[in-house]
C-alpha cells in the first residue's frame, strides 16, 4: 500500500541522542500510515548506522546512504524517492510531539499547512492562530504575517506531492545560503489554500 504520507529526514553528523530523539519522535506518532525517507549524506561518524538500526527495527524506515553533497541534493534525494500523497521535511536533531503528524493531515485537503513550531532551550518561538486562506489575497495577508520574512525555513510544514511534482520542485543546490527561502517561495507560489495551526507540534533545537 503507498504510504500516505513522507517524511524526509536529510542527515549529516548528529549527536546520536539528538538523532535517536528524532527518529524516536515520529515512530511514537499516533498516525501510523507514513514512511521516513532517511538519507545519510555521507555521514563520517555512526549517523548512517544508526539510520540502519531503525530501518531493521520499522519497515517503515527507508534509508538511502550517498556521497556527501550538501543538504540540499539529501532533500532532493528524499522529494525523488518518496512516495506518499503529501510530504514534509524533519530536521535530524530537532524532534515533534505525539500529535503532530494527525494535527497537519487534519488538513490535507490544503496545499499548504503550517503548525506552530517552539524553539528548545532558547530561540525564537512561531506561534499561530487557527485559519483557514483562500484566494490569493487571503493568501498573501497570510504569508506577510506569520512567513516573511523570518520563517521561510522547510520544516514544519505539510506539502502536496502532486504539486511539487508537477512543478518540479527541487533544492537549488549551487546554493550554499537561501536555497530554503528560494524553494519554500517557489512552493508558495503554487498554492490555492492554506492553513495555519496553533498546535506546537515542532520542536526545534536550537544550538548555542
Amino acid at each position: 500500500m503507498t504510504p500516505f504520507l513522507s517524511i524526509i529526514i536529510p542527515i549529516y553528523k548528529i549527536k546520536e541522542s539528538y538523532l535517536r530523539e528524532c527518529f524516536d519522535s515520529l515512530l511514537a506518532q499516533d498516525m501510523k500510515d507514513f514512511q521516513i525517507i532517511a538519507v545519510d549524506d555521507g555521514s563520517p561518524d555512526q549517523s548512517g548506522d544508526i539510520c540502519d538500526e531503525y530501518a531493521q527495527k520499522d519497515e517503515r524506515v527507508i534509508v538511502i546512504h550517498q556521497e556527501n553533497a550538501g543538504v540540499s541534493a539529501a532533500r532532493n534525494l528524499g522529494l525523488e524517492k518518496h512516495t506518499g500523497e503529501h510530504f514534509l521535511f524533519i530536521d535530524s536533531d530537532d524532534y515533534i510531539q505525539e500529535r503532530y503528524l494527525e494535527e497537519l493531515m487534519k488538513y490535507a485537503s490544503c496545499d499548504f499547512v503550517q503548525c506552530s513550531c517552539c524553539s528548545e532551550p532558547v530561540g525564537n518561538d512561531y506561534l499561530f492562530v487557527d485559519g483557514n486562506f483562500e484566494g490569493s489575497d487571503e493568501i498573501k495577508q497570510c504569508l506577510l504575517k506569520y512567513i516573511y520574512p523570518e520563517f521561510t525555513v522547510p520544516f514544519g510544514r505539510l506539502y502536496k506531492s502532486s504539486i511539487q511534482r508537477k512543478n518540479k520542485l527541487f533544492f537549488d543546490t549551487y546554493l550554499y545560503s537561501g536555497e530554503d527561502t528560494l524553494w519554500v517561495s517557489q512552493y508558495l507560489l503554487c498554492v490555492h489554500s492554506l492553513r495555519v495551526s496553533s498546535y506546537i507540534g515542532y520542536i526545534y533545537v536550537h544550538h548555542v
